[in-house]
């Protein structure tokens, strides 16, 4: 049996004057550990765009930062900006895995190479991107 590997396409790296996106497929992020991190991107001469639903709250389930939908869309639409360079998750957590069957995967993957920066659940987009 043999299996072929396709070799991962590496983006390029950030610049100063990259536009970046922060969005929120899993947990919510404070408001203030938000407004500190853009901060410190906005130091690196980055560009910060924030997804629409980034502070957003799920109306039943207060670990998730907003809808399934929302979150998806979000993600969704920071990669397939052609004009984005990297996409920073603001943090993990739990529900990525309740979002990403809402994804378009024939778009992301036609989509120019990004750096998607994330830890714990994120993980599942970064194999699944990969």
């Amino acid at each position: 049996m043999s299996t072929t590997v396709s070799a991962l396409t590496r983006p390029r790296r950030l610049r100063p004057g990259d536009s970046v996106a922060v969005v929120a497929p899993s947990g919510p992020v404070p408001d203030d550990r938000l407004s500190a991190g853009v901060a410190i991107l906005c130091g690196w001469g980055l560009d910060v765009v924030l997804g629409e639903h980034v502070l957003d709250r799920h109306r039943e389930f207060d670990y998730l930062a907003g809808s399934d939908d929302h979150r998806a869309a979000d993600l969704q639409r920071a990669w397939c900006d052609p004009a984005v360079a990297a996409v920073f998750c603001a943090r993990g957590g739990y529900g990525v895995q309740r979002m990403v069957d809402r994804l378009d995967w024939a778009a992301m993957a036609a989509a120019d190479p990004k750096i998607l920066v994330g830890y714990s659940d994120i993980t599942a987009l970064h194999e699944a991107i990969a």
